[in-house]
């Protein structure tokens, strides 16, 4: 049984990408980086063209989650829901797994519930396809095996495939199941993740911007 901590909130299912125009006004004067080309494709849409991407890469002073030899929960989810995350959510109990969702849930707190988990599931919320790897990209940093949803015009960096299990929306559930059935897979893809980050050193993509700059 899905264990809710807060009440379903109401959101909108569908969205579509637009630039606020207090960013808009400020990336039209000054120097800006953002870590999503799709993002950055919008800025260059409305003739602002030095945008520069800045990718999210390894920092060794957030890999602090210690990861629990037992963990005791099948998937992890936190954030926002709405219909489509909550058809996700209300299929993998009826698979088995014992499931926890979080919400309004952060800093040590929601570690603990990280360390815990044998997967941490990541969905989109919005229509954009745009990969969550502001999310991603901690877990990924603290070797956390993450079935993460990639559609085949979800926009992400070939550089992050290979730390998440990349799985369509409709197959989301099956995935979940296989990983947590499977120990050596978890283990081998808690290991991957935190490679395919630590091959991106941040302090080395700052340089780069910098010398660009």
């Amino acid at each position: 049984m899905v264990v809710w901590k807060q009440y379903l909130k109401s959101f909108a299912s569908s969205f579509e990408l637009s630039i606020a125009p207090n960013i808009l006004y400020l990336a039209q004067r000054y120097a800006m980086w953002d870590y999503s080309e799709a993002n950055i494709q919008h800025f260059w849409e409305r003739g602002i063209s030095h945008v520069k991407h800045l990718p999210l890469g390894f920092q060794a002073a957030l890999k602090r989650i210690e990861l629990s030899s037992t963990p005791d929960i099948d998937v992890l989810f936190y954030g926002s829901l709405n219909e489509r995350r909550v058809n996700i959510l209300n299929q993998l109990p009826k698979q088995g797994l014992r499931v926890e969702v979080l919400q309004d849930v952060f800093g040590k707190e929601r570690d603990k519930w990280i360390a815990r988990s044998k997967v941490v599931l990541n969905m989109h919320y919005f229509d954009s396809q745009i990969f969550e790897i502001v999310r991603c990209f901690y877990l990924m940093t603290n070797g956390v095996a993450v079935v993460s949803e990639v559609n085949p015009n979800t926009s992400i960096q070939a550089a992050y495939l290979n730390g998440i299990v990349a799985t369509p929306y409709e197959q989301l559930v099956q995935t979940c199941v296989n990983l947590c059935m499977q120990p050596e897979t978890q283990l081998a893809q808690q290991k991957e993740a935190l490679q395919t980050m630590q091959a991106l050193p941040q302090a080395n993509i700052m340089q780069q911007l910098l010398k660009a700059a």
